[in-house]
């Protein structure tokens, strides 16, 4: 049951966002990955079970190689 959703934006290192994005999408929480220009790189929806879950996915995302940060929006 999804009680909580999430867009995470991240940026990326130059040259990395193919490898990023196969990462993130390997994820079970992560609904759809794109690839966008701007001040963020990629641009992640996530479905959450509730914060402690999210906050979860969010770890894993910073921790692929290739993530130099990420923000996370709560969708109301």
């Amino acid at each position: 049951m999804i009680y909580l959703r999430a867009l995470v934006l991240a940026n990326v290192e130059l040259g990395e966002e193919e490898e990023v994005e196969k990462s993130i999408l390997e994820i079970p929480e992560v609904e759809e990955v794109f690839q966008v220009y701007g001040l963020y790189d990629v641009v992640i929806k996530v479905n959450a079970e509730d914060k402690k879950n999210l906050r979860n996915v969010v770890l894993r995302v910073r921790a692929i190689k290739g993530v130099r940060s990420t923000m996370t929006l709560i969708i109301m």
